[in-house]
Parts: C-alpha cells; sequence; structure tokens
C-alpha cells in the first residue's frame, strides 16, 4: 500500500511540470527501493496509474460535459454506445478507461521492471519473483 501511494503522489507532483512518460522513471525508481515482489510491485505501479490518470482524463470529461471524449471516441471511430458482455458503455467512457489502461500498463511495467533490477543487482538468485 505504501508503494501505491508514492508512486501515486510522486507521479500526481512530477506530472504537472514534466512530460507524460515520467510515471515510467518513477514507478521504476520506487519499485527498485521499496518493493518486496514482482507481484507487488507490477500492482502498485499499474493501480496508482490507472487511478491517476482515469482521474486526470475524468476531471476534464466531467467539466464539459463529455464533449470532448465523445469527439475523440467519434474520431477513434467507436459506436455512441458499445455492447459489450450485455454491458452498454458510452464510447467517452470506453475511451476513458483506454486512456487509464494505457498509463497503467506502462506504470506497472516499469514498477516491475524495478524490482527486477533490484533482485539483479542484490544477487539473490533465490528470491520469489512474483
Amino acid at each position: 500500500m505504501l508503494l501505491f501511494i508514492l508512486i501515486l503522489l510522486a507521479s500526481l507532483v512530477c506530472q504537472l511540470f514534466l512530460p507524460w512518460w515520467i510515471i515510467a522513471p518513477i514507478a521504476f525508481g520506487l519499485a527498485f527501493w521499496k518493493s518486496a515482489s514482482g507481484r507487488q510491485a507490477f500492482l502498485a505501479g499499474f493501480a496508482a496509474i490507472f487511478a491517476l490518470w482515469f482521474i486526470a482524463a475524468y476531471l476534464p470529461h466531467y467539466r464539459n460535459e463529455g464533449i470532448l471524449t465523445a469527439k475523440v471516441a467519434q474520431l477513434l471511430g467507436l459506436p455512441a454506445q458499445s455492447r459489450f458482455r450485455q454491458i452498454n458503455l458510452p464510447a467517452s467512457f470506453i475511451v476513458l478507461i483506454a486512456t487509464a489502461l494505457i498509463g497503467g500498463l506502462v506504470g506497472g511495467l516499469a514498477a516491475w521492471s524495478g524490482f527486477f533490477w533490484k533482485q539483479a543487482l542484490s544477487g539473490s538468485q533465490g528470491a520469489k519473483a512474483a
């Protein structure tokens, strides 16, 4: 939980001033420093950046009543309503989820890499990887 909070807060602050890809070095470095397992590192990195990017995408969506995300969905060729396993999802919500998934994967894979670098540099061959 501490790793999740550290990645979330550090990424939030740094993304105010630096480019979007700063999330990768932050997740990598904090997982290198604090992670106990590969699973914990990936989940903390993924969840922290997923939540951060979803909220960062949702706030403008909410403020302009979904006009921008609807236009982006239209540009991507998404239908106005999508049916996924009998659940009707607006196309703008799919854009928000896709945005958060991309960020979450970057954060999770960077944190996972940080754990494995720590493991490789410490020389612990028998350490638990996942």
